[in-house]
């Protein structure tokens, strides 16, 4: 019989009950987090089809929201271990926010790729944000994680239905307005979400945690040389071709595929449910799946 001591070091750190409990606040954040990063990328082949872009146009605008992403997620990744997961993944909700209303301001196709090149990257830092957090939470946890990844998928599939929606009410105002209010949910998630105390901010002192300066926000090529050595791993070069080859389909379906809908006079509420019917699939299959291993589900 283990002693009561014994069976708390065996808990992963930072997984005490309170901390479990808190998890609920993540599946919240879940759908709201990956939803974010689908409800823009599916406005933006909308708002460039109704400025009159051809599709070469709009291919490029749904492409630009990875290019910063794709140069600065190592570094991104070590300010969340800096300073702190959910405080660096707040600042990109806001700043997707901030930038929301700005997008029917703009008409020309220049200034719209500048400001989805950085919205784009704001509300992946967002997406990629939550995930670690919810990672470091769990320690690991398959249960939580595939908790996560389910309520996740909801919102893979609900973003795309309401964006469609309501722009056929209103246009592109109403429609990114609502995307604002999507990342006012999301925050309100975060904020009741703990940080992670085993990854928290090394501090300098005793009494005070590292604090951001100037020269922070600047990547390190020590930092990128050190995360590019981990592709040496099978199972880390693995996963990075996968996640490749996910991502380059993903692309096509957000781009290609919404101008196809356009052009065969689908309304943008339809448009909406046919690009989000992979994420429901998706939620079904990870459904199934855990009922197969176990028969009565009570454990999900």
């Amino acid at each position: 019989m283990h002693k009561a001591s014994d069976i708390a070091l065996d808990r992963p750190a930072g997984m005490n009950a309170p901390r479990s409990r808190s998890l609920a606040s993540l599946y919240v954040a879940g759908p709201f987090s990956m939803g974010y990063v689908d409800f823009y990328t599916f406005l933006i082949p909308l708002y460039g089809l109704s400025l009159g872009f051809d599709a070469s146009e709009v291919g490029l605008l749904a492409g630009a929201r990875s290019i910063i992403a794709m140069f600065l997620s190592i570094h991104i990744g070590v300010l969340m271990d800096r300073f702190g997961t959910r405080k660096v993944t707040l600042f990109f909700v806001w700043t997707g926010m901030a930038l929301a209303p700005l997008f029917p301001l703009v008409p020309w196709f220049w200034a719209l790729l500048l400001l989805q090149l950085i919205n784009g990257a704001a509300v992946s830092f967002a997406w990629s944000g939550a995930q670690t957090l919810i990672a470091q939470l769990a320690g690991g946890d398959a249960r939580h994680l595939g908790r996560f990844t389910f309520f996740a998928r909801l919102g893979s599939t609900t973003a795309p239905i309401l964006g469609g929606a309501v722009w056929d009410f209103g246009g592109a105002w109403p429609a990114y307005l609502v995307g604002a209010a999507w990342g006012g949910v999301l925050t309100i998630a975060l904020l009741r979400a703990p940080e992670a105390e085993f990854f928290a901010p090394p501090r300098y002192d005793a009494t005070s945690r590292a604090k951001f300066r100037a020269r922070d926000a600047w990547p390190r090529v020590s930092d990128y040389l050190s995360s590019i050595m981990l592709i040496t791993i099978p199972a880390i070069a693995l996963s990075m071709a996968i996640m490749s080859m996910r991502n380059t389909t993903y692309s096509i379906q957000t781009s290609v595929y919404v101008v196809y809908l356009n052009q065969v006079g689908l309304r943008r509420s339809r448009a909406g449910s046919v690009r989000s019917s992979p994420g429901g699939r998706s939620v079904w299959v990870m459904r199934s799946a855990r009922c197969s291993a176990a028969p009565r589900c009570r454990s999900f």
